[in-house]
């Protein structure tokens, strides 16, 4: 939506539903991609009338989700969790005008009608894995191509042992370790 939409779009939603609601305006980009709906809303009252396109991570997300018409995960971010933040990624799905993917990225760009997304905490979906295993499985989830603590997006048992820094040590001679490469949604 561009700029000059702001203001009637936050009193059409304040009308509507949301008395409260006041859209994020800072941003580098002639358009906004606000947070207008989410569920459950208690939870997540803090996302509303953001612009997911404000920044650098959750753009690119959005616009790869839009341009090809796939679901798209962002790198990692801080989400809003109640009336905190929690590390985890956003994925994008985006919805058309037409309800049917378009055939090229122009035309995708041009049809779009807006996103529909997940918060991603990988803490909570993989909670009980140590568990449900009895401890004999130990998991660790990195991003990008570098294992590091920074890249680190989860660890079941405490700070990353699996890093670049101390697998070889960790492999030499055991037999049931693996190391898999997965790309996920971008």
């Amino acid at each position: 939506m561009k700029r000059t939409a702001v203001d009637a779009l936050e009193r059409r939603v304040r009308a509507a539903s949301l008395p409260d609601f006041t859209i994020e305006r800072e941003t580098d980009h002639g358009e906004f991609w606000v947070v207008t709906h989410l569920e459950p809303r208690a939870r997540n009252a803090g996302a509303l009338g953001k612009d997911v396109g404000s920044g650098t991570t959750r753009r690119a997300a959005a616009e790869r989700a839009m341009l090809t018409g796939a679901p798209a995960i962002t790198k990692r971010i801080s989400l809003i969790e109640g009336t905190t933040r929690a590390p985890g990624c956003l994925l994008f799905l985006p919805v058309y005008r037409s309800g049917v993917v378009p055939g090229d990225a122009a035309a995708r760009e041009q049809a779009l009608r807006g996103w529909v997304y997940a918060s991603l905490r990988l803490d909570l979906l993989l909670r009980g894995m140590a568990e449900a295993t009895d401890g004999q499985i130990d998991i660790e989830v990195f991003e990008g191509d570098a294992a590091t603590t920074a890249t680190a997006l989860l660890d079941l048992d405490g700070p990353p042992r699996f890093d670049d820094a101390h697998w070889p040590q960790i492999v030499a001679g055991q037999p049931w370790t693996a190391a898999l490469q997965l790309p996920v949604y971008g």
